[in-house]
């Protein structure tokens, strides 16, 4: 059981990891360049399920929710894994 939630935890990393690293591009010699909007955006508000609105609720602060939590929330099942693996929900 420890060895799958210690792969889980590295594969968690390896997203964020790569979520990160998908902020910028290189241009040719090695300028990164920001990009101008993300690959997977945010769900917008108007979009939210009742299932997805319950995982938000929880993420906000200050009545504002992060847009990595946004962005997570499209797929409600892993959304709600990651947050309890976090110790966030």
């Amino acid at each position: 059981m420890k060895s799958s939630k210690g792969i889980f935890m590295i594969i968690i990393l390896g997203f964020l990891v790569f979520l990160l690293g998908c902020a910028t591009v290189e241009k040719s010699g090695g300028e990164r360049v920001r990009l101008k909007e993300p690959r997977i955006k945010p769900l917008p508000e108007k979009e939210w399920t009742d299932e997805q609105q319950k995982l938000l609720d929880t993420r906000k602060t200050d009545g504002h929710i992060l847009n990595i939590y946004r962005t997570l929330v499209r797929n409600p099942k892993m959304t709600e894994k990651f947050f309890a693996f976090g110790g966030i929900y």
